[in-house]
């Protein structure tokens, strides 16, 4: 019986996934650094490494490696526009790994990581003799294995398509609440979006949005200057207020506990999902709103809300996919349509359009 068990734990380590990792640092210092807090880890190997986005992409033609971590200032192009050119031709969940954040360029870094379509922005470890090392390995480890479930897709390059009208839909009363679930791409569309919505609209928006804690203030503010409506990022406890737009915090999760009100969850330690997570929010509206709900899932990578978004479709609420030709990624949008959780696919364009009918 003994002997058994062993062997079937034998068995199940050997046949666990290894996540490979490339590692793109051009300090060798750093780069050995890093190596070492990732090959530390029995569920991750470092596969090869690279000085250079030459040199990186060069190394995907013969490995595909299920994470990279990409530092910034490197020889030739940098660490965004090596992530751009990946994204479009052999898109791989990046980590941008790097020392160059402070308060002054927070902002700056912020947009650019993501219209690169970088996944999350981690400060470079300190060494091992600093009190912080333990901690700031924990969260490379956390973060690469995280990134690593992520599915995946070719970045759209957005063309200038035909302006489609807007579906008249016929609802009963007018909706309660308008769900929004995004993530890579997702601030210059929402920019757009909520930058189009006129003084009076009286519908409250809750938006979970994949960002990282630190990035998410910055994005609020700026929005918030942009748009008519009150903007806010949600705090525990807020009541949702008719024409506001509230945003989930970064790397928390974000759920109702009434129909009008916020509940900011902290992420454990040990939890391995997105933060915030668009499936546990829209299970939340789906128990508080149902049909009267508006669900939108708009770009980004994976199929987080999918499953939460077709409850909601079969409780009786609208749920719209943004369309694969105004995507930057046609990741989240795609799964919808894929197991027709959608009522509705529509171009950004139309999506304000509908809104504004509204």
């Amino acid at each position: 019986m003994c002997e058994n068990k062993f062997l079937k734990e034998d068995y199940e380590m050997s046949n666990k996934k290894i996540i490979k990792v490339l590692v793109v640092e051009d300090s060798p210092v750093k780069k050995e650094l890093l190596v070492s807090i990732l090959n530390s880890d029995q569920d991750i190997e470092v596969i090869g490494t690279a000085a250079d986005g030459n040199t990186a992409i060069a190394f995907l033609r013969k490995e595909q490696p299920d994470v990279i971590t990409m530092d910034i200032h490197m020889p030739g192009m940098n660490g965004f526009e090596t992530a751009n050119k990946i994204m479009e031709t052999n898109p791989i969940p990046i980590v941008i790994i790097s020392s160059l954040r402070n308060n002054e360029n927070r902002k700056d870094l912020s947009k650019a990581m993501l219209s690169a379509g970088a996944l999350y922005f981690l400060d470079s470890p300190h060494g091992p003799w600093h009190p912080d090392f333990a901690k700031g390995s924990q969260e490379i480890v956390k973060y690469v294995k995280l990134m690593s479930k992520i599915k995946t897709y070719k970045r759209v390059i957005l063309k200038n398509t035909p302006k489609q009208i807007a579906p008249k839909i016929a609802f009963k009363s007018k909706p309660s609440l308008i769900a929004i679930g995004v993530s890579t791409g997702g601030p210059l569309v929402l920019d757009k979006i909520l930058s189009a919505l006129p003084n009076g609209f009286t519908i409250p928006i809750v938006i979970a949005l994949h960002i990282g804690h630190g990035f998410d203030l910055m994005l609020t503010k700026n929005i918030e200057r942009k748009c008519k409506l009150p903007v806010h990022l949600a705090k525990d406890g807020d009541v949702i207020n008719s024409g506001h737009v509230y945003f989930a915090q970064g790397g928390k999760n974000i759920q109702l506990d009434r129909a009008s009100k916020i509940s900011i969850l902290e992420v454990k330690s040990n939890y391995s999902g997105y933060a915030p997570s668009i499936n546990l929010f829209f299970k939340s509206v789906t128990k508080w709103h149902g049909k009267s709900a508006v669900a939108i899932i708009l770009t980004g990578m994976g199929d987080d809300g999918v499953k939460e978004m077709k409850l909601l479709k079969e409780a009786g609420a609208v749920t719209i996919a943004q369309s694969r030709e105004s995507c930057t990624v046609y990741g989240m949008p795609g799964e919808a349509v894929k197991v027709n959780a959608a009522t509705h696919i529509m171009s950004i364009d139309e999506v304000i359009d509908f809104l504004v009918e509204l």
